[in-house]
């Protein structure tokens, strides 16, 4: 019940945001620019790639922090139905995660087999 009362305000709200917001500056009608040159000008703005990098890895830590998720792939991995995907996931273990945990005093988590 509860999530639903949220998720109808989040509804309301989001309709208030989107329907009271307004552009201040006018594009410029005749400037077109091709795809090709907005990816080169994002491959130059290291912040936006920096900002990339870390959500990405966010949401693969969160993903795989799940012990739901964390089952499922050790399944997925163990059957050798992905087996790219072992090789990726221990080393992201050995190398980025058991690392961190290591400096907070988590226990390590173990390598695929």
């Amino acid at each position: 019940m509860v999530m639903i009362i949220y998720g109808i305000a989040a509804v309301i709200f989001l309709l208030v945001t989107f329907l009271s917001t307004h552009e201040r500056i006018q594009p410029i009608a005749k400037e077109k620019t091709s795809i090709k040159d907005d990816l080169k000008d994002l491959s130059k703005n290291t912040p936006w790639i920096l900002l990339f990098i870390v959500t990405i890895l966010f949401y693969f830590i969160c993903l795989h922090s799940n012990e739901c998720d964390n089952t499922l792939f050790q399944i997925l991995c163990r059957e050798q139905v992905l087996p790219w995907l072992t090789g990726f996931i221990n080393f992201f273990k050995q190398h980025i995660i058991n690392p961190v945990y290591s400096l907070f005093g988590k226990e390590q988590l173990s390598l695929i087999e």
